[in-house]
């Protein structure tokens, strides 16, 4: 449902091993998460400033803190 709203964009992580890669700082966020898609998640909404819609908001808050908008669903 989501992947088919206007409004939602899918951000695919980039992964080269000769220039920067988003996914060991990812990796690092789904440590704390607990899961790798809220690793991803809160690691899009760091870089693009950006509150988070979930249905799991204590795992977003694990790596962004209380003060990050988030919104639960």
């Amino acid at each position: 449902m989501l992947r088919r709203n206007r409004a939602v964009e899918t951000i695919v992580p980039a992964f080269d091993l000769d220039h920067s890669d988003d996914c060991p700082f990812i990796g690092s966020m789904a440590r704390f998460a607990g899961r790798i898609d809220a690793g991803h998640a809160a690691y899009v909404a760091l870089t693009s400033a950006a509150g988070v819609v979930t249905s799991r908001p204590d795992q977003i808050r694990s790596v962004l803190g209380e003060a990050w908008p988030i919104t639960e669903v």
